[in-house]
């Protein structure tokens, strides 16, 4: 069983990406600065982690049951096979989506500063799914 989180961040974007109408992928405005700077932040994470960041129709988090769920980023490494989806949030706020029941949640989670991949100050949405499908 899946039980999907969602964590709100402090930080918050003056940026909305707009759903394509016919995928419903959210698209990313050029030249914003802000999420710019964010893929920036991303691909830097990436690299020192050793992972992959995807944007786009590539941007996903998976569930332990194997279905892909769409993310505006995503960030994969070896710790996080199944990714983190970076999202925000209707607010403007940056959001980070994951499956809670893989071996994930002890990584983000942890109190160790060299493995805790997320770093930002975060609190957990009162809004978790749990998916038995």
């Amino acid at each position: 069983m899946s039980r999907l989180a969602t964590y709100e961040t402090e930080i918050v974007l003056p940026v909305r990406p707009k759903p394509d109408p016919r995928t419903g992928i959210l698209n990313i405005p050029k030249g914003s600065l802000s999420l710019d700077i964010l893929r920036l932040a991303l691909e830097k994470t990436a690299r020192d982690h050793g992972g992959t960041v995807f944007s786009g129709p590539e941007a996903f988090y998976s569930d332990c049951e194997g279905r892909r769920h769409p993310a505006l980023f995503s960030l994969h490494t070896a710790d996080f096979a199944r990714g983190i989806g970076i999202n925000i949030a209707p607010d403007g706020r940056l959001t980070f989506a994951y499956d809670a029941t893989s071996s994930t949640r002890s990584l983000l989670e942890s109190s160790t500063p060299s493995r805790r991949l997320l770093s930002v100050s975060a609190k957990k949405s009162p809004t978790t799914t749990r998916s038995s499908q």
